[in-house]
């Protein structure tokens, strides 16, 4: 059996929690052995079983602090893990591998002119996520293994940390209603991340890019997106601070459910793969969510008289 290997760049160790990812994962089940795996579509040279669609996944605010210590970033692979292997195929899709005949896993490099069978299958269940039939053509870039789904197969173990917010005012004094909240993340999680992936003498390297982070601060109005992780407020730095990334809330919380608003930061990856065969491609982006709650109060005028004032109150 030929596996494949995986060497993760940027390897921060991934926890368990609750997530919410799309698509769901399938009712779990022992995955079939590899040796046993039998083509079932001959009449088409690719099969994609099932789309990767585009990984999301979010995690509250509340569990990524409970999972990794306020102000620390936890990183996470994609839900569904796939593994891809190369198995020989002689005479081509026209003739299947059967119980009495099964496909023999590739030992060794690929054999000019020879016909081979390429399986990707979910770890989780042994499900097929894509096959394909080809024939090795030395000179010919397209006559190779799916690069692709092998891009793919490393992508799902590249983890992306989650963003955690942070303001300024921060989210325990809460912002002000009229005033500038600062956004930002922290920005040591703003970097490139890798994984590479090989296969019958081929390889693929991954790189995720953050290109942007979008904050929904649920007010109801547009989402704030901005290009970088954002500037950090400095408590003791000067008057000139200044930010592209800020929201100004124009009402308080008080009539929200709690008292809150639903609020959330997104971090989106640009995913792209270089071959060793000098191919490239492009994946389907990469999002991390993280939902929090934000408490906004309102600063109002009291009239005094002869130093004597109204109650302070927090509408």
């Amino acid at each position: 059996m030929r596996l494949v290997m995986v060497v993760v760049a940027a390897g921060n160790l991934i926890v368990a929690m609750t997530i919410s990812a799309s698509p769901a994962a399938a009712a779990p089940r022992q995955p079939a052995p590899p040796t046993q795996a039998t083509p079932t579509a001959p009449d088409l040279f690719t099969t994609y079983v099932s789309s990767s669609g585009e990984p999301s996944v979010s995690v509250t605010y509340e569990e990524l602090v409970a999972s990794s210590g306020v102000g620390s970033a936890q990183d996470v692979a994609a839900v569904r893990l796939r593994t891809c292997e190369l198995w020989e195929a002689p005479g081509g899709p026209g003739l299947m591998g059967t119980e009495n005949r099964r496909l023999a896993p590739v030992a060794g490099g690929l054999v000019d002119g020879a016909w081979y069978y390429q399986t990707c299958r979910y770890t989780d269940t042994g499900e097929l996520a894509s096959s394909r039939y080809f024939q090795y053509l030395a000179r010919a870039p397209g006559a190779a293994p799916d690069l692709a789904a092998l891009a793919a197969s490393a992508y799902d173990r590249i983890p992306l940390p989650f963003p955690v917010p942070s303001t300024a005012p921060s989210l325990e004094v809460r912002p002000i209603t009229g005033l500038d909240t600062w956004l930002w993340i922290d920005p040591g999680s703003w970097q490139p991340r890798q994984a590479t992936a090989e296969l019958a003498g081929f390889s693929v390297t991954v790189t995720a890019t953050p290109m942007r982070v979008v904050w929904e601060m649920g007010e109801g109005e547009a989402a704030v997106e901005c290009d970088g992780p954002g500037v950090v407020w400095q408590p003791d730095g000067s008057e000139g601070q200044s930010t592209d990334c800020s929201y100004n809330y124009r009402w308080n919380s008080g009539d929200q459910p709690g008292g809150v608003y639903p609020a959330s930061v997104t971090v989106e990856w640009a995913v792209g793969w270089t071959a060793s065969n000098g191919a490239t491609g492009t994946l389907a982006p990469g999002r991390r969510t993280t939902t929090f709650d934000v408490a906004v109060k309102s600063l109002e005028a009291s009239i005094c008289y002869r130093s004597v004032c109204p109650d302070d109150g927090d509408p």
